[in-house]
């Protein structure tokens, strides 16, 4: 963050690989909150390493394994970029689209419900009907306390 605040430093590239992936995406979550204006391009791939693992015992042959690391490297900077690029994300108010992608899957997610579920599912049917079910549990109470006395010594 330092070395972006100087106006001569232009862009920033953070790149991670294999468990550091979450971390990069983390650090450039937060340089996105301090620099509004920045533009990103994101490339996701494979990073190859090579092992090669040499026997305890000299009868056994050399082993070779190549193992494909999953990589990613997130380009910020604070000129414009290409809009048409892949993996490209213009500068913004994050917290208006996360509410509204809330807003849209919370709804998706009552009327999956309503549907499986009946249109008497709603929160205000189950209310009402809990409602209902207290009072004639509550008059039931009531009926059998009737008969019942209750005296004071």
């Amino acid at each position: 963050m330092k070395t972006f605040k100087e106006e001569n430093k232009r862009h920033m590239v953070i790149a991670g690989v294999g468990k550091a992936i979450n971390k990069s995406i983390t650090c450039a979550e937060i340089m996105k909150r301090k620099y509004k204006s920045l533009h990103q391009i994101t490339k996701i791939g494979y990073k190859r390493v090579e092992e090669l693992w040499k026997p305890k015992t000299e009868e056994l042959d050399k082993l070779k394994v190549t193992r494909e690391i999953p990589a990613i490297y997130i380009l910020l900077c604070k000129d414009p970029l290409d809009n048409n690029e892949l993996g490209y994300q213009a500068p913004g108010n994050l917290n208006s689209f996360w509410k509204s992608e809330a807003t849209k899957e919370k709804k998706q997610t009552q009327k999956k419900f309503r549907d499986f579920h009946g249109p008497e599912s709603s929160g205000e049917a189950r209310r009402q009907k809990f409602r209902k079910k207290q009072r004639s549990k509550s008059e039931r109470e009531g009926s059998r306390s009737e008969g019942t006395k209750v005296e004071e010594v």
